[in-house]
């Protein structure tokens, strides 16, 4: 372990051929670096070293955040994973249902998708998020909600990663049934691109943006343009938007507590509580205005396998 922590914290981890190191290796790495970096960053708010969101900052944590991004590159530069589903078109439920699983999905894909549905334009409503329970047949008392994680290919249900699902309600996740996997990317794809955008998103921006894929905007049941509350729910979009771009994913969380109160609760509550894992999400350096899919960045095959 001492030698793999070399490699990484030295920048070589990759770039050195001659080092070869196996997953479980890799693994027992990465939980002590986010151990590490979890008690560091306790330190550094304890000290006061934060930035201007009230993140913690410091020397160390920008070290730890770069071993455990060589270690992301080196195992995908070499096909390397740390789940292996044995049939891959089925849930790894010990996973998936996982409460932290859950947890870091609902927070990063909301986030993501500034809390609205893609497919129909329309913020997703915080009611959703709240736990009901329920008798089953057998008589045992379950829970239920009514937010759905979507995966994008219905036939690659085993992946935990973000860029392979969508944040949807019980309701419109029937309509995501229904369109392929690859309208599906775009979908995802040109969405994020407007969150992405500088100023105002406008109707022509909309437009631009799909083009070529129209069905987004003028399909009877799920249409953007039929809405008709598309011009109140864009400058809802866009209101959240500027508030994404200029607080951050945790000042973003923080501003709608009160809006998303079973959210925040349930989910958002329990990630800011996974120290290890959640302090080097939010310290990370923000992309381009504000917004970012984690799962390209720290490895997050190993944040939803055996959790430390």
């Amino acid at each position: 372990m001492d030698e793999l922590l070399k490699y990484a914290m030295r920048n070589k981890l990759t770039s050195d051929s001659s080092s070869n190191f196996d997953v479980e290796k890799l693994r027992s790495m990465m939980i002590e670096i986010t151990k590490w970096a979890g008690q560091e960053a306790e330190t550094a708010l304890t000290q006061g070293e934060i930035n201007f969101l009230g993140i913690p900052i410091s020397e160390k944590l920008d070290i730890y955040q770069n071993a455990i991004e060589q270690i992301d590159v080196y195992m995908k530069e070499r096909g390397l994973h740390f789940i292996k589903p044995d049939k891959p078109s089925h849930y790894d439920r010990d996973i998936w249902y996982e409460k932290i699983t859950r947890s870091y999905h609902t927070v990063m894909l909301f986030a993501r998708q500034l809390g609205f549905d893609p497919l129909t334009f329309t913020p997703l409503k915080d009611s959703i998020f709240k736990a009901r329970a329920y008798k089953k047949s057998s008589g045992k008392l379950s829970w239920t909600s009514d937010y759905r994680r979507h995966h994008l290919n219905k036939y690659g249900k085993q992946s935990s990663l973000l860029q392979d699902l969508a944040l949807t309600d019980l309701w419109a996740h029937n309509y995501w049934n229904l369109i392929s996997e690859a309208d599906a990317r775009v979908l995802i794809t040109q969405f994020s691109a407007l969150v992405n955008k500088e100023g105002i998103v406008t109707r022509q921006d909309i437009e631009a943006a799909f083009k070529g894929y129209e069905w987004v905007l003028n399909d009877k049941r799920t249409g953007w343009f039929n809405n008709d509350k598309f011009d109140k729910y864009l400058k809802e979009f866009n209101d959240r938007k500027d508030k994404y771009q200029s607080l951050g994913l945790d000042g973003f969380m923080q501003e709608y507590e009160q809006v998303y109160q079973n959210l925040y609760n349930r989910f958002y509550q329990t990630v800011v509580d996974d120290k290890g894992r959640s302090l080097i999400l939010f310290t990370r350096p923000m992309r381009p205005y504000g917004v970012a899919d984690y799962s390209d960045v720290v490895g997050w095959e190993f944040y939803f396998s055996n959790n430390p």
